[in-house]
């Protein structure tokens, strides 16, 4: 809890400073703007399915937790340890993965369509319109080109991290090293390994 808060209050602090850099942050001692009615409306409905996942996970996970506990201490125990491994590798293996194709796919994205733009302003305008048609098609070619070569970089870079995560996971659930975790055998054998390894892999 205290890394992930650590974490996020970093987080928080190097945007802001990346705001500040590009202009973007408000100045000090600016007024307070206020949303319209409609413009409130407009961002409660774009941020309303994020907001539905994160209370439906926090309470999956809070019946997740009462039900195991009610099980026992090594059901207890062991569904502790199984939560832990899972956020931590599908964590290590997703989010990396996901803010690079967040930052990189529709870079290439609006490249491609400013360049098809383009090409349809050639062909509805005047002079010379063979030039311009061959060279906005070579601008369109190389932005497509440009984003075939981020996926398969994506995807070869996901199949290396998230094989390395297996390796991780792998040897985590190794039962000498959750016995440091836990001494009771029953808490290693109560976890499901199997689904683990595939999460990390997949």
């Amino acid at each position: 809890a205290a890394a992930t808060s650590a974490a996020q209050v970093s987080s928080c602090a190097y945007l802001r400073r990346r705001l500040v850099k590009a202009g973007l942050a408000p100045q000090s001692g600016s007024p307070v703007v206020v949303p319209s009615r409609a413009k409130a409306r407009e961002l409660l409905t774009e941020t309303l399915p994020h907001g539905v996942v994160c209370a439906s996970r926090t309470a999956f996970y809070f019946l997740l937790g009462r039900w195991c506990c009610q099980l026992g201490v090594v059901a207890s125990a062991a569904q502790q340890i199984t939560s832990t491994v899972f956020w931590g590798s599908s964590s290590a293996s997703a989010e990396p993965m996901s803010v690079a194709a967040q930052t990189f796919v529709p870079e290439q994205t609006v490249l491609i369509r400013a360049a098809a733009a383009n090409n349809n302003n050639n062909n509805n305008g005047d002079g010379n319109a063979d030039d311009d048609d061959g060279s906005t098609r070579r601008g369109v070619a190389t932005a497509v080109s440009r984003l075939v070569t981020v996926l398969r970089r994506l995807f070869v870079v996901s199949l290396l991290w998230g094989a390395g995560v297996t390796g991780v996971v792998w040897a985590v659930l190794r039962p000498g090293f959750v016995a440091r975790l836990s001494p009771n055998p029953a808490v290693s054998a109560e976890i499901p390994r199997l689904p683990l390894y595939v999460i990390s892999l997949t």
